[in-house]
C-alpha cells in the first residue's frame, strides 16, 4: 500500500503520549517508520537485531540497534504494536484489517472491470421491466395528423426552419387577417409579396420594392 489513514488526533493518544512520555519524541517517530513499513510491505516487520531492515531503521533514525531495540519493546508495553509468537517480529492489528480491506477493494474494482464495469443501482428511464421493451400506452389523446411542410416549421428553439418553403414562411409571419385570404399584394402591380425576414418588410418579385406591412394589399 501506497497510502493509509492517520488519524488527525494521533498526537493526542493515551499510548502515543505514554510513549512519548517514556522515550521522547524520537520514539514516537520510530513507531510511525515501523508503521510505514507494516503498509508498504504488507507483512511483519522484524526486529531482530541483524536484520537489513531493523539496521537500515536506526540508521535513518540515527540511533542505535540497541535503543531502537527499546523502543520497539516499549510499543509493545503500551499496546502500539504486537508481538509475533517468536518475539522475533511485530505487527499491528489495526493495519493488518486495513490492508485486507484494501486488496478486498482491489479484487471487486477488478472483478467489475472483466464485466464491463459496475451495473446500474437503479433504472434511470422509469421504465416498466415487464413491459420488456414494448411501447408504453399513451399518456393522452393521439395528436392529429400534420402534415410534413407544417411540421417542418416546428423547430425546438423556436428559429425559423430553413427548410421550410418561402410562402409557408410568408404566411407565418403575416397577420391573422392575411392568412385567412391569401398572400399580400403590391401595391404597384398586384403582384404576390414576400416578407423578408431580414428587413422584415415585404419585397415585390416584379417591380422589385419593398413596402411596409401598412402599405401592402391584403386580398
Amino acid at each position: 500500500m501506497k497510502y493509509f489513514d492517520h488519524d488527525s488526533t494521533a498526537g493526542n493518544d493515551d499510548k502515543i503520549v505514554s510513549l512519548r512520555l517514556m522515550h521522547g519524541g524520537a520514539a514516537v517517530d520510530a513507531y510511525w517508520c515501523i508503521l510505514e513499513e507494516l503498509y508498504r510491505c504488507e507483512t511483519e516487520f522484524k526486529t531482530e537485531k541483524n536484520q537489513a531492515g531493523f539496521l537500515s531503521l536506526s540508521h535513518r533514525l540515527c540511533i542505535d540497534v540497541e535503543e531502537l531495540s527499546t523502543f520497539v519493546s516499549a510499543m509493545v508495553d503500551v499496546g502500539l504494536l504486537e508481538a509475533s509468537d517468536d518475539g522475533n517480529a511485530v505487527f499491528s492489528e489495526r493495519a493488518k484489517a486495513n490492508i485486507e480491506t484494501y486488496h478486498k477493494r482491489q479484487e471487486t474494482a477488478r472483478e467489475n472491470g472483466k464485466k464491463g464495469g459496475r451495473k446500474p443501482k437503479a433504472n434511470r428511464r422509469k421504465t416498466n421491466p415487464d413491459t420488456k421493451g414494448k411501447p408504453q400506452a399513451s399518456r393522452g389523446p393521439a395528436r392529429p395528423e400534420t402534415k410534413e411542410k407544417e411540421k417542418l416549421l416546428d423547430t425546438h428553439k423556436g428559429y425559423p426552419n430553413n427548410y421550410a418553403s418561402v410562402g409557408a414562411a410568408a404566411a407565418g409571419a403575416a397577420p391573422p387577417a392575411a392568412k385567412a385570404h391569401g398572400k399580400p399584394r403590391c401595391p404597384l402591380c398586384k403582384a404576390p409579396l414576400f416578407r423578408n425576414s431580414q428587413t422584415g418588410k415585404y419585397d415585390c418579385p416584379v417591380c422589385l420594392d419593398s413596402f411596409e406591412a401598412g402599405a401592402v394589399v391584403w386580398p
